[in-house]
């Protein structure tokens, strides 16, 4: 990726009422040039559906990466490809994030939150209602002035 913005914000809505989305938990990847790819966040929306991810952001996730798993990843941010994704995490990936950050505490609290507080926010989000999707994002797009909007799916009633 040539060169992330400074910051990149996301606005997501509900398909049906096209109303915001408050405290919907989101995943954005960074596709490596070579070996692993980068997850940056999660990060939650506000009461306005926005969430915002900055180059700063990405690089501290890069660096994070390189430190904690020094053979699993390379790429630096400018050697990502220009695309990105952002998912909508599922109830389960959300399980496994608290999961794995519990069990590797010591590794993880260094760069991560690892607090009670932050596992009870993404327990209490609204992601069991939607769909976990994902959106793919080109450079060129994420350059594009104001907040992408997205339009999330509810999950079909069972």
């Amino acid at each position: 990726m040539v060169a992330f913005p400074k910051e990149v914000n996301l606005q997501f809505f509900d398909e049906e009422t096209k109303n915001p989305i408050a405290n919907l938990v989101v995943l954005l990847t960074l596709f490596a040039h070579r070996k692993n790819d980068y997850d940056v966040g999660p990060g939650f929306t506000d009461k306005n559906g926005l969430v915002a991810f900055g180059r700063n952001d990405c690089l501290k996730s890069i660096d994070d990466s390189k430190r904690m798993f020094l053979m699993d990843y390379s790429s630096s941010l400018e050697q990502c490809l220009p695309k990105v994704q952002l998912k909508i995490m599922s109830q389960e990936e959300l399980e496994g994030c608290i999961e794995a950050r519990r069990k590797y505490k010591s590794l993880f609290e260094s760069s991560c939150d690892c607090s009670e507080e932050f596992f009870q926010r993404l327990r209490s989000s609204v992601n069991v209602n939607y769909r976990a999707d994902s959106f793919t994002f080109t450079e060129e797009e994420l350059h594009h002035p104001g907040p992408r909007v997205i339009y999330a799916r509810r999950k079909l009633a069972a």
